[in-house]
């Protein structure tokens, strides 16, 4: 499935993404996921803080953008990953076309 990858050095890429263990590699650690919009969800890793993984300022600013829900004071660490969300089988889908403009206008906050 393609799906955007947001690094906590604020690169931005679309890649490929073949399964949950790809899923998972990508993420480094427990999967924690959010509902970002009707047709978006996104990956973090769940331990992430208590890791000490970098503060990712292009997937927090994009979280507020999209208002999904942080408190004021948390933020997103590591890498994010977005897919579309998931089908009737319970499978991520496509991330659809429309977000990678959110992301682009995050990254010029």
């Amino acid at each position: 499935m393609k799906a955007i990858k947001i690094t906590a050095d604020g690169n931005v890429d679309q890649i490929e993404v073949n399964g949950y263990e790809d899923l998972k590699g990508h993420i480094g650690g427990w999967l924690e996921g959010l509902h970002l919009t009707d047709d978006t969800f996104a990956y973090i890793d769940e331990e992430g803080k208590m890791k000490g993984l970098p503060y990712n300022v292009l997937a927090t600013e994009l979280c507020a953008d999209l208002q999904v829900g942080l408190a004021p004071t948390d933020f997103i660490s590591g890498t994010m990953l977005i897919v579309g969300s998931p089908d009737s089988e319970g499978n991520e889908t496509d991330v659809p076309d429309h977000i990678l403009p959110k992301v682009i206008n995050a990254e010029k906050s």
